[in-house]
């Protein structure tokens, strides 16, 4: 499992018990996440849903050696919320994050700007809103009601 061939794992499993294999820790370095990063973000460019929520929120929390960049978080998450909203409803979006979290995150950082993406209240009002109406359309109508009052804090806070 995991990619490995067959060879490597039958090795593993030989070395280590199955306990002590729950137990095997890799530790990554920080040369080894920015060379992951390197490929998560080409893998992004070319649509890949996994990756492009990867380096959306690697670069909204500054994870896996990348300083936090708004501005380029906002790029990744939009491209996601483009690319799943041509998917099917036949797709299994289970493994994915919902449409109104993406849009909250979006609203969530435009309402206070900061790490190279601009403060803006408006916009992030209307995400909110957008975000509320893909909660209520998912029956989550008290996550919808939460995203509407924050959509009023934002359009009166500016």
């Amino acid at each position: 499992g995991f990619g490995l061939d067959k060879d490597l794992s039958s090795g593993i499993n030989a070395e280590y018990g199955h306990d002590e294999l729950r137990e095997l820790q890799l530790n990554a370095s920080e040369i080894s996440e920015s060379k992951g990063m390197v490929y998560m973000e080409k893998a992004a460019k070319h649509g890949n849903i996994t990756a492009l929520l990867t380096v959306a929120q690697a670069y909204q929390d500054g994870l896996y050696s990348v300083e936090k960049r708004w501005s380029k978080a906002q790029k990744y998450y939009q491209a996601y919320l483009d690319v799943t909203e041509n998917l099917s409803s036949t797709d299994d979006m289970s493994t994915f994050e919902p449409r109104y979290q993406i849009l909250a995150k979006l609203a969530e950082m435009l309402c206070t700007g900061g790490f190279g993406l601009d403060k803006d209240s408006n916009r992030s009002g209307e995400l909110y809103s957008e975000a509320a109406e893909a909660a209520m359309s998912s029956m989550n109508g008290r996550l919808a009601n939460k995203f509407y009052m924050l959509a009023e804090e934002a359009w009166s806070s500016e």
